[in-house]
């Protein structure tokens, strides 16, 4: 019964998370590992691999709908994409199979490897969160200068990869602004752009690990198959609303959700 239930609230929140990626372009996909692994409580490294799955696929329908739109500027997606597809290989081949079972092991202190990807995570929804309670611009005016060139943007791209293949996050919340002021995208094209990149990320770092783990692919192509209908939703609900009020409401829930995650996996473990 408790399963049932606990199945239950994880699908209404994948609906949500993909309205929020379908209105905002990013910040929704930080919802999925959480669903994963304090509702369905996955293993936090096959969590990562199915958020990855979902968020690949789901981002890749919301661009599609984009796409129609005009809202994907294809350019500006490869010259961030193509170094974060090498920063995510890279990261799940190289970086995350070195990174030891137990990390620290002090008499007062004690860090794991899934502890600390968890920790790793969480710090990344409070940036987000304190970037989006913050950020009073919400797009760049197009007399402005962007404050680097294309340069900034694969440096970027790396960064994001890094933190997609290590955490199952599409990064969103960090491209977007990317793609506002250094590539000075209307905020609409900076949307579809994002999903693109998201869903080009998210499939490559899902494909280069799920081999290692027996998946339930009943269960993920359901998941995914609900958030894309939210995803659906909030691509057209970007057509006639603005995000402004979604994203500060959105940044909320995950400054909760990122305090909770450092509390619990410090102080309650």
């Amino acid at each position: 019964m408790f399963m049932e239930v606990a199945y239950m609230l994880a699908y209404v929140l994948a609906v949500f998370t993909g309205i929020i990626l379908g209105v905002l372009g990013g910040g929704g996909s930080m919802m999925i590992l959480p669903i994963f692994v304090y509702i369905l409580h996955l293993d936090p490294p096959l969590a990562v691999v199915y958020s990855l799955f979902v968020v690949g696929i789901s981002s890749l329908i919301g661009a599609s709908a984009h796409f129609k739109l005009g809202n994907v500027h294809l350019r500006t997606a490869l010259i961030f994409g193509l170094p974060s597809v090498a920063s995510v290989i890279l990261t799940r081949k190289v970086i995350l199979p070195h990174i030891p079972e137990v990390i620290i092991d002090f008499s007062w202190f004690y860090l794991d490897k899934n502890t600390f990807l968890l920790s790793f995570f969480a710090f990344m929804m409070l940036f987000a969160a304190y970037f989006m309670l913050t950020d009073k611009n919400q797009q760049v005016k197009q007399n402005q200068k962007p404050q680097s060139g294309f340069g900034a943007l694969a440096i970027e791209g790396i960064v994001v990869g890094f933190v997609t293949a290590l955490v199952g996050a599409g990064g969103g919340f960090l491209i977007i602004p990317a793609l506002l002021y250094f590539a000075r995208l209307p905020i609409k094209r900076a949307i579809g752009t994002s999903l693109t990149i998201i869903a080009l990320n998210s499939l490559i770092g899902f494909t280069s690990s799920a081999f290692q783990y027996k998946i339930d692919w009943t269960f993920l192509l359901a998941f995914s198959a609900v958030t894309s209908v939210g995803i659906l939703v909030g691509t057209q609900l970007s057509k006639k609303i603005g995000g402004q009020k979604l994203k500060k409401g959105f940044a909320v829930m995950v400054l909760i959700l990122g305090t909770f995650i450092v509390v619990k996996e410090f102080f309650f473990k």
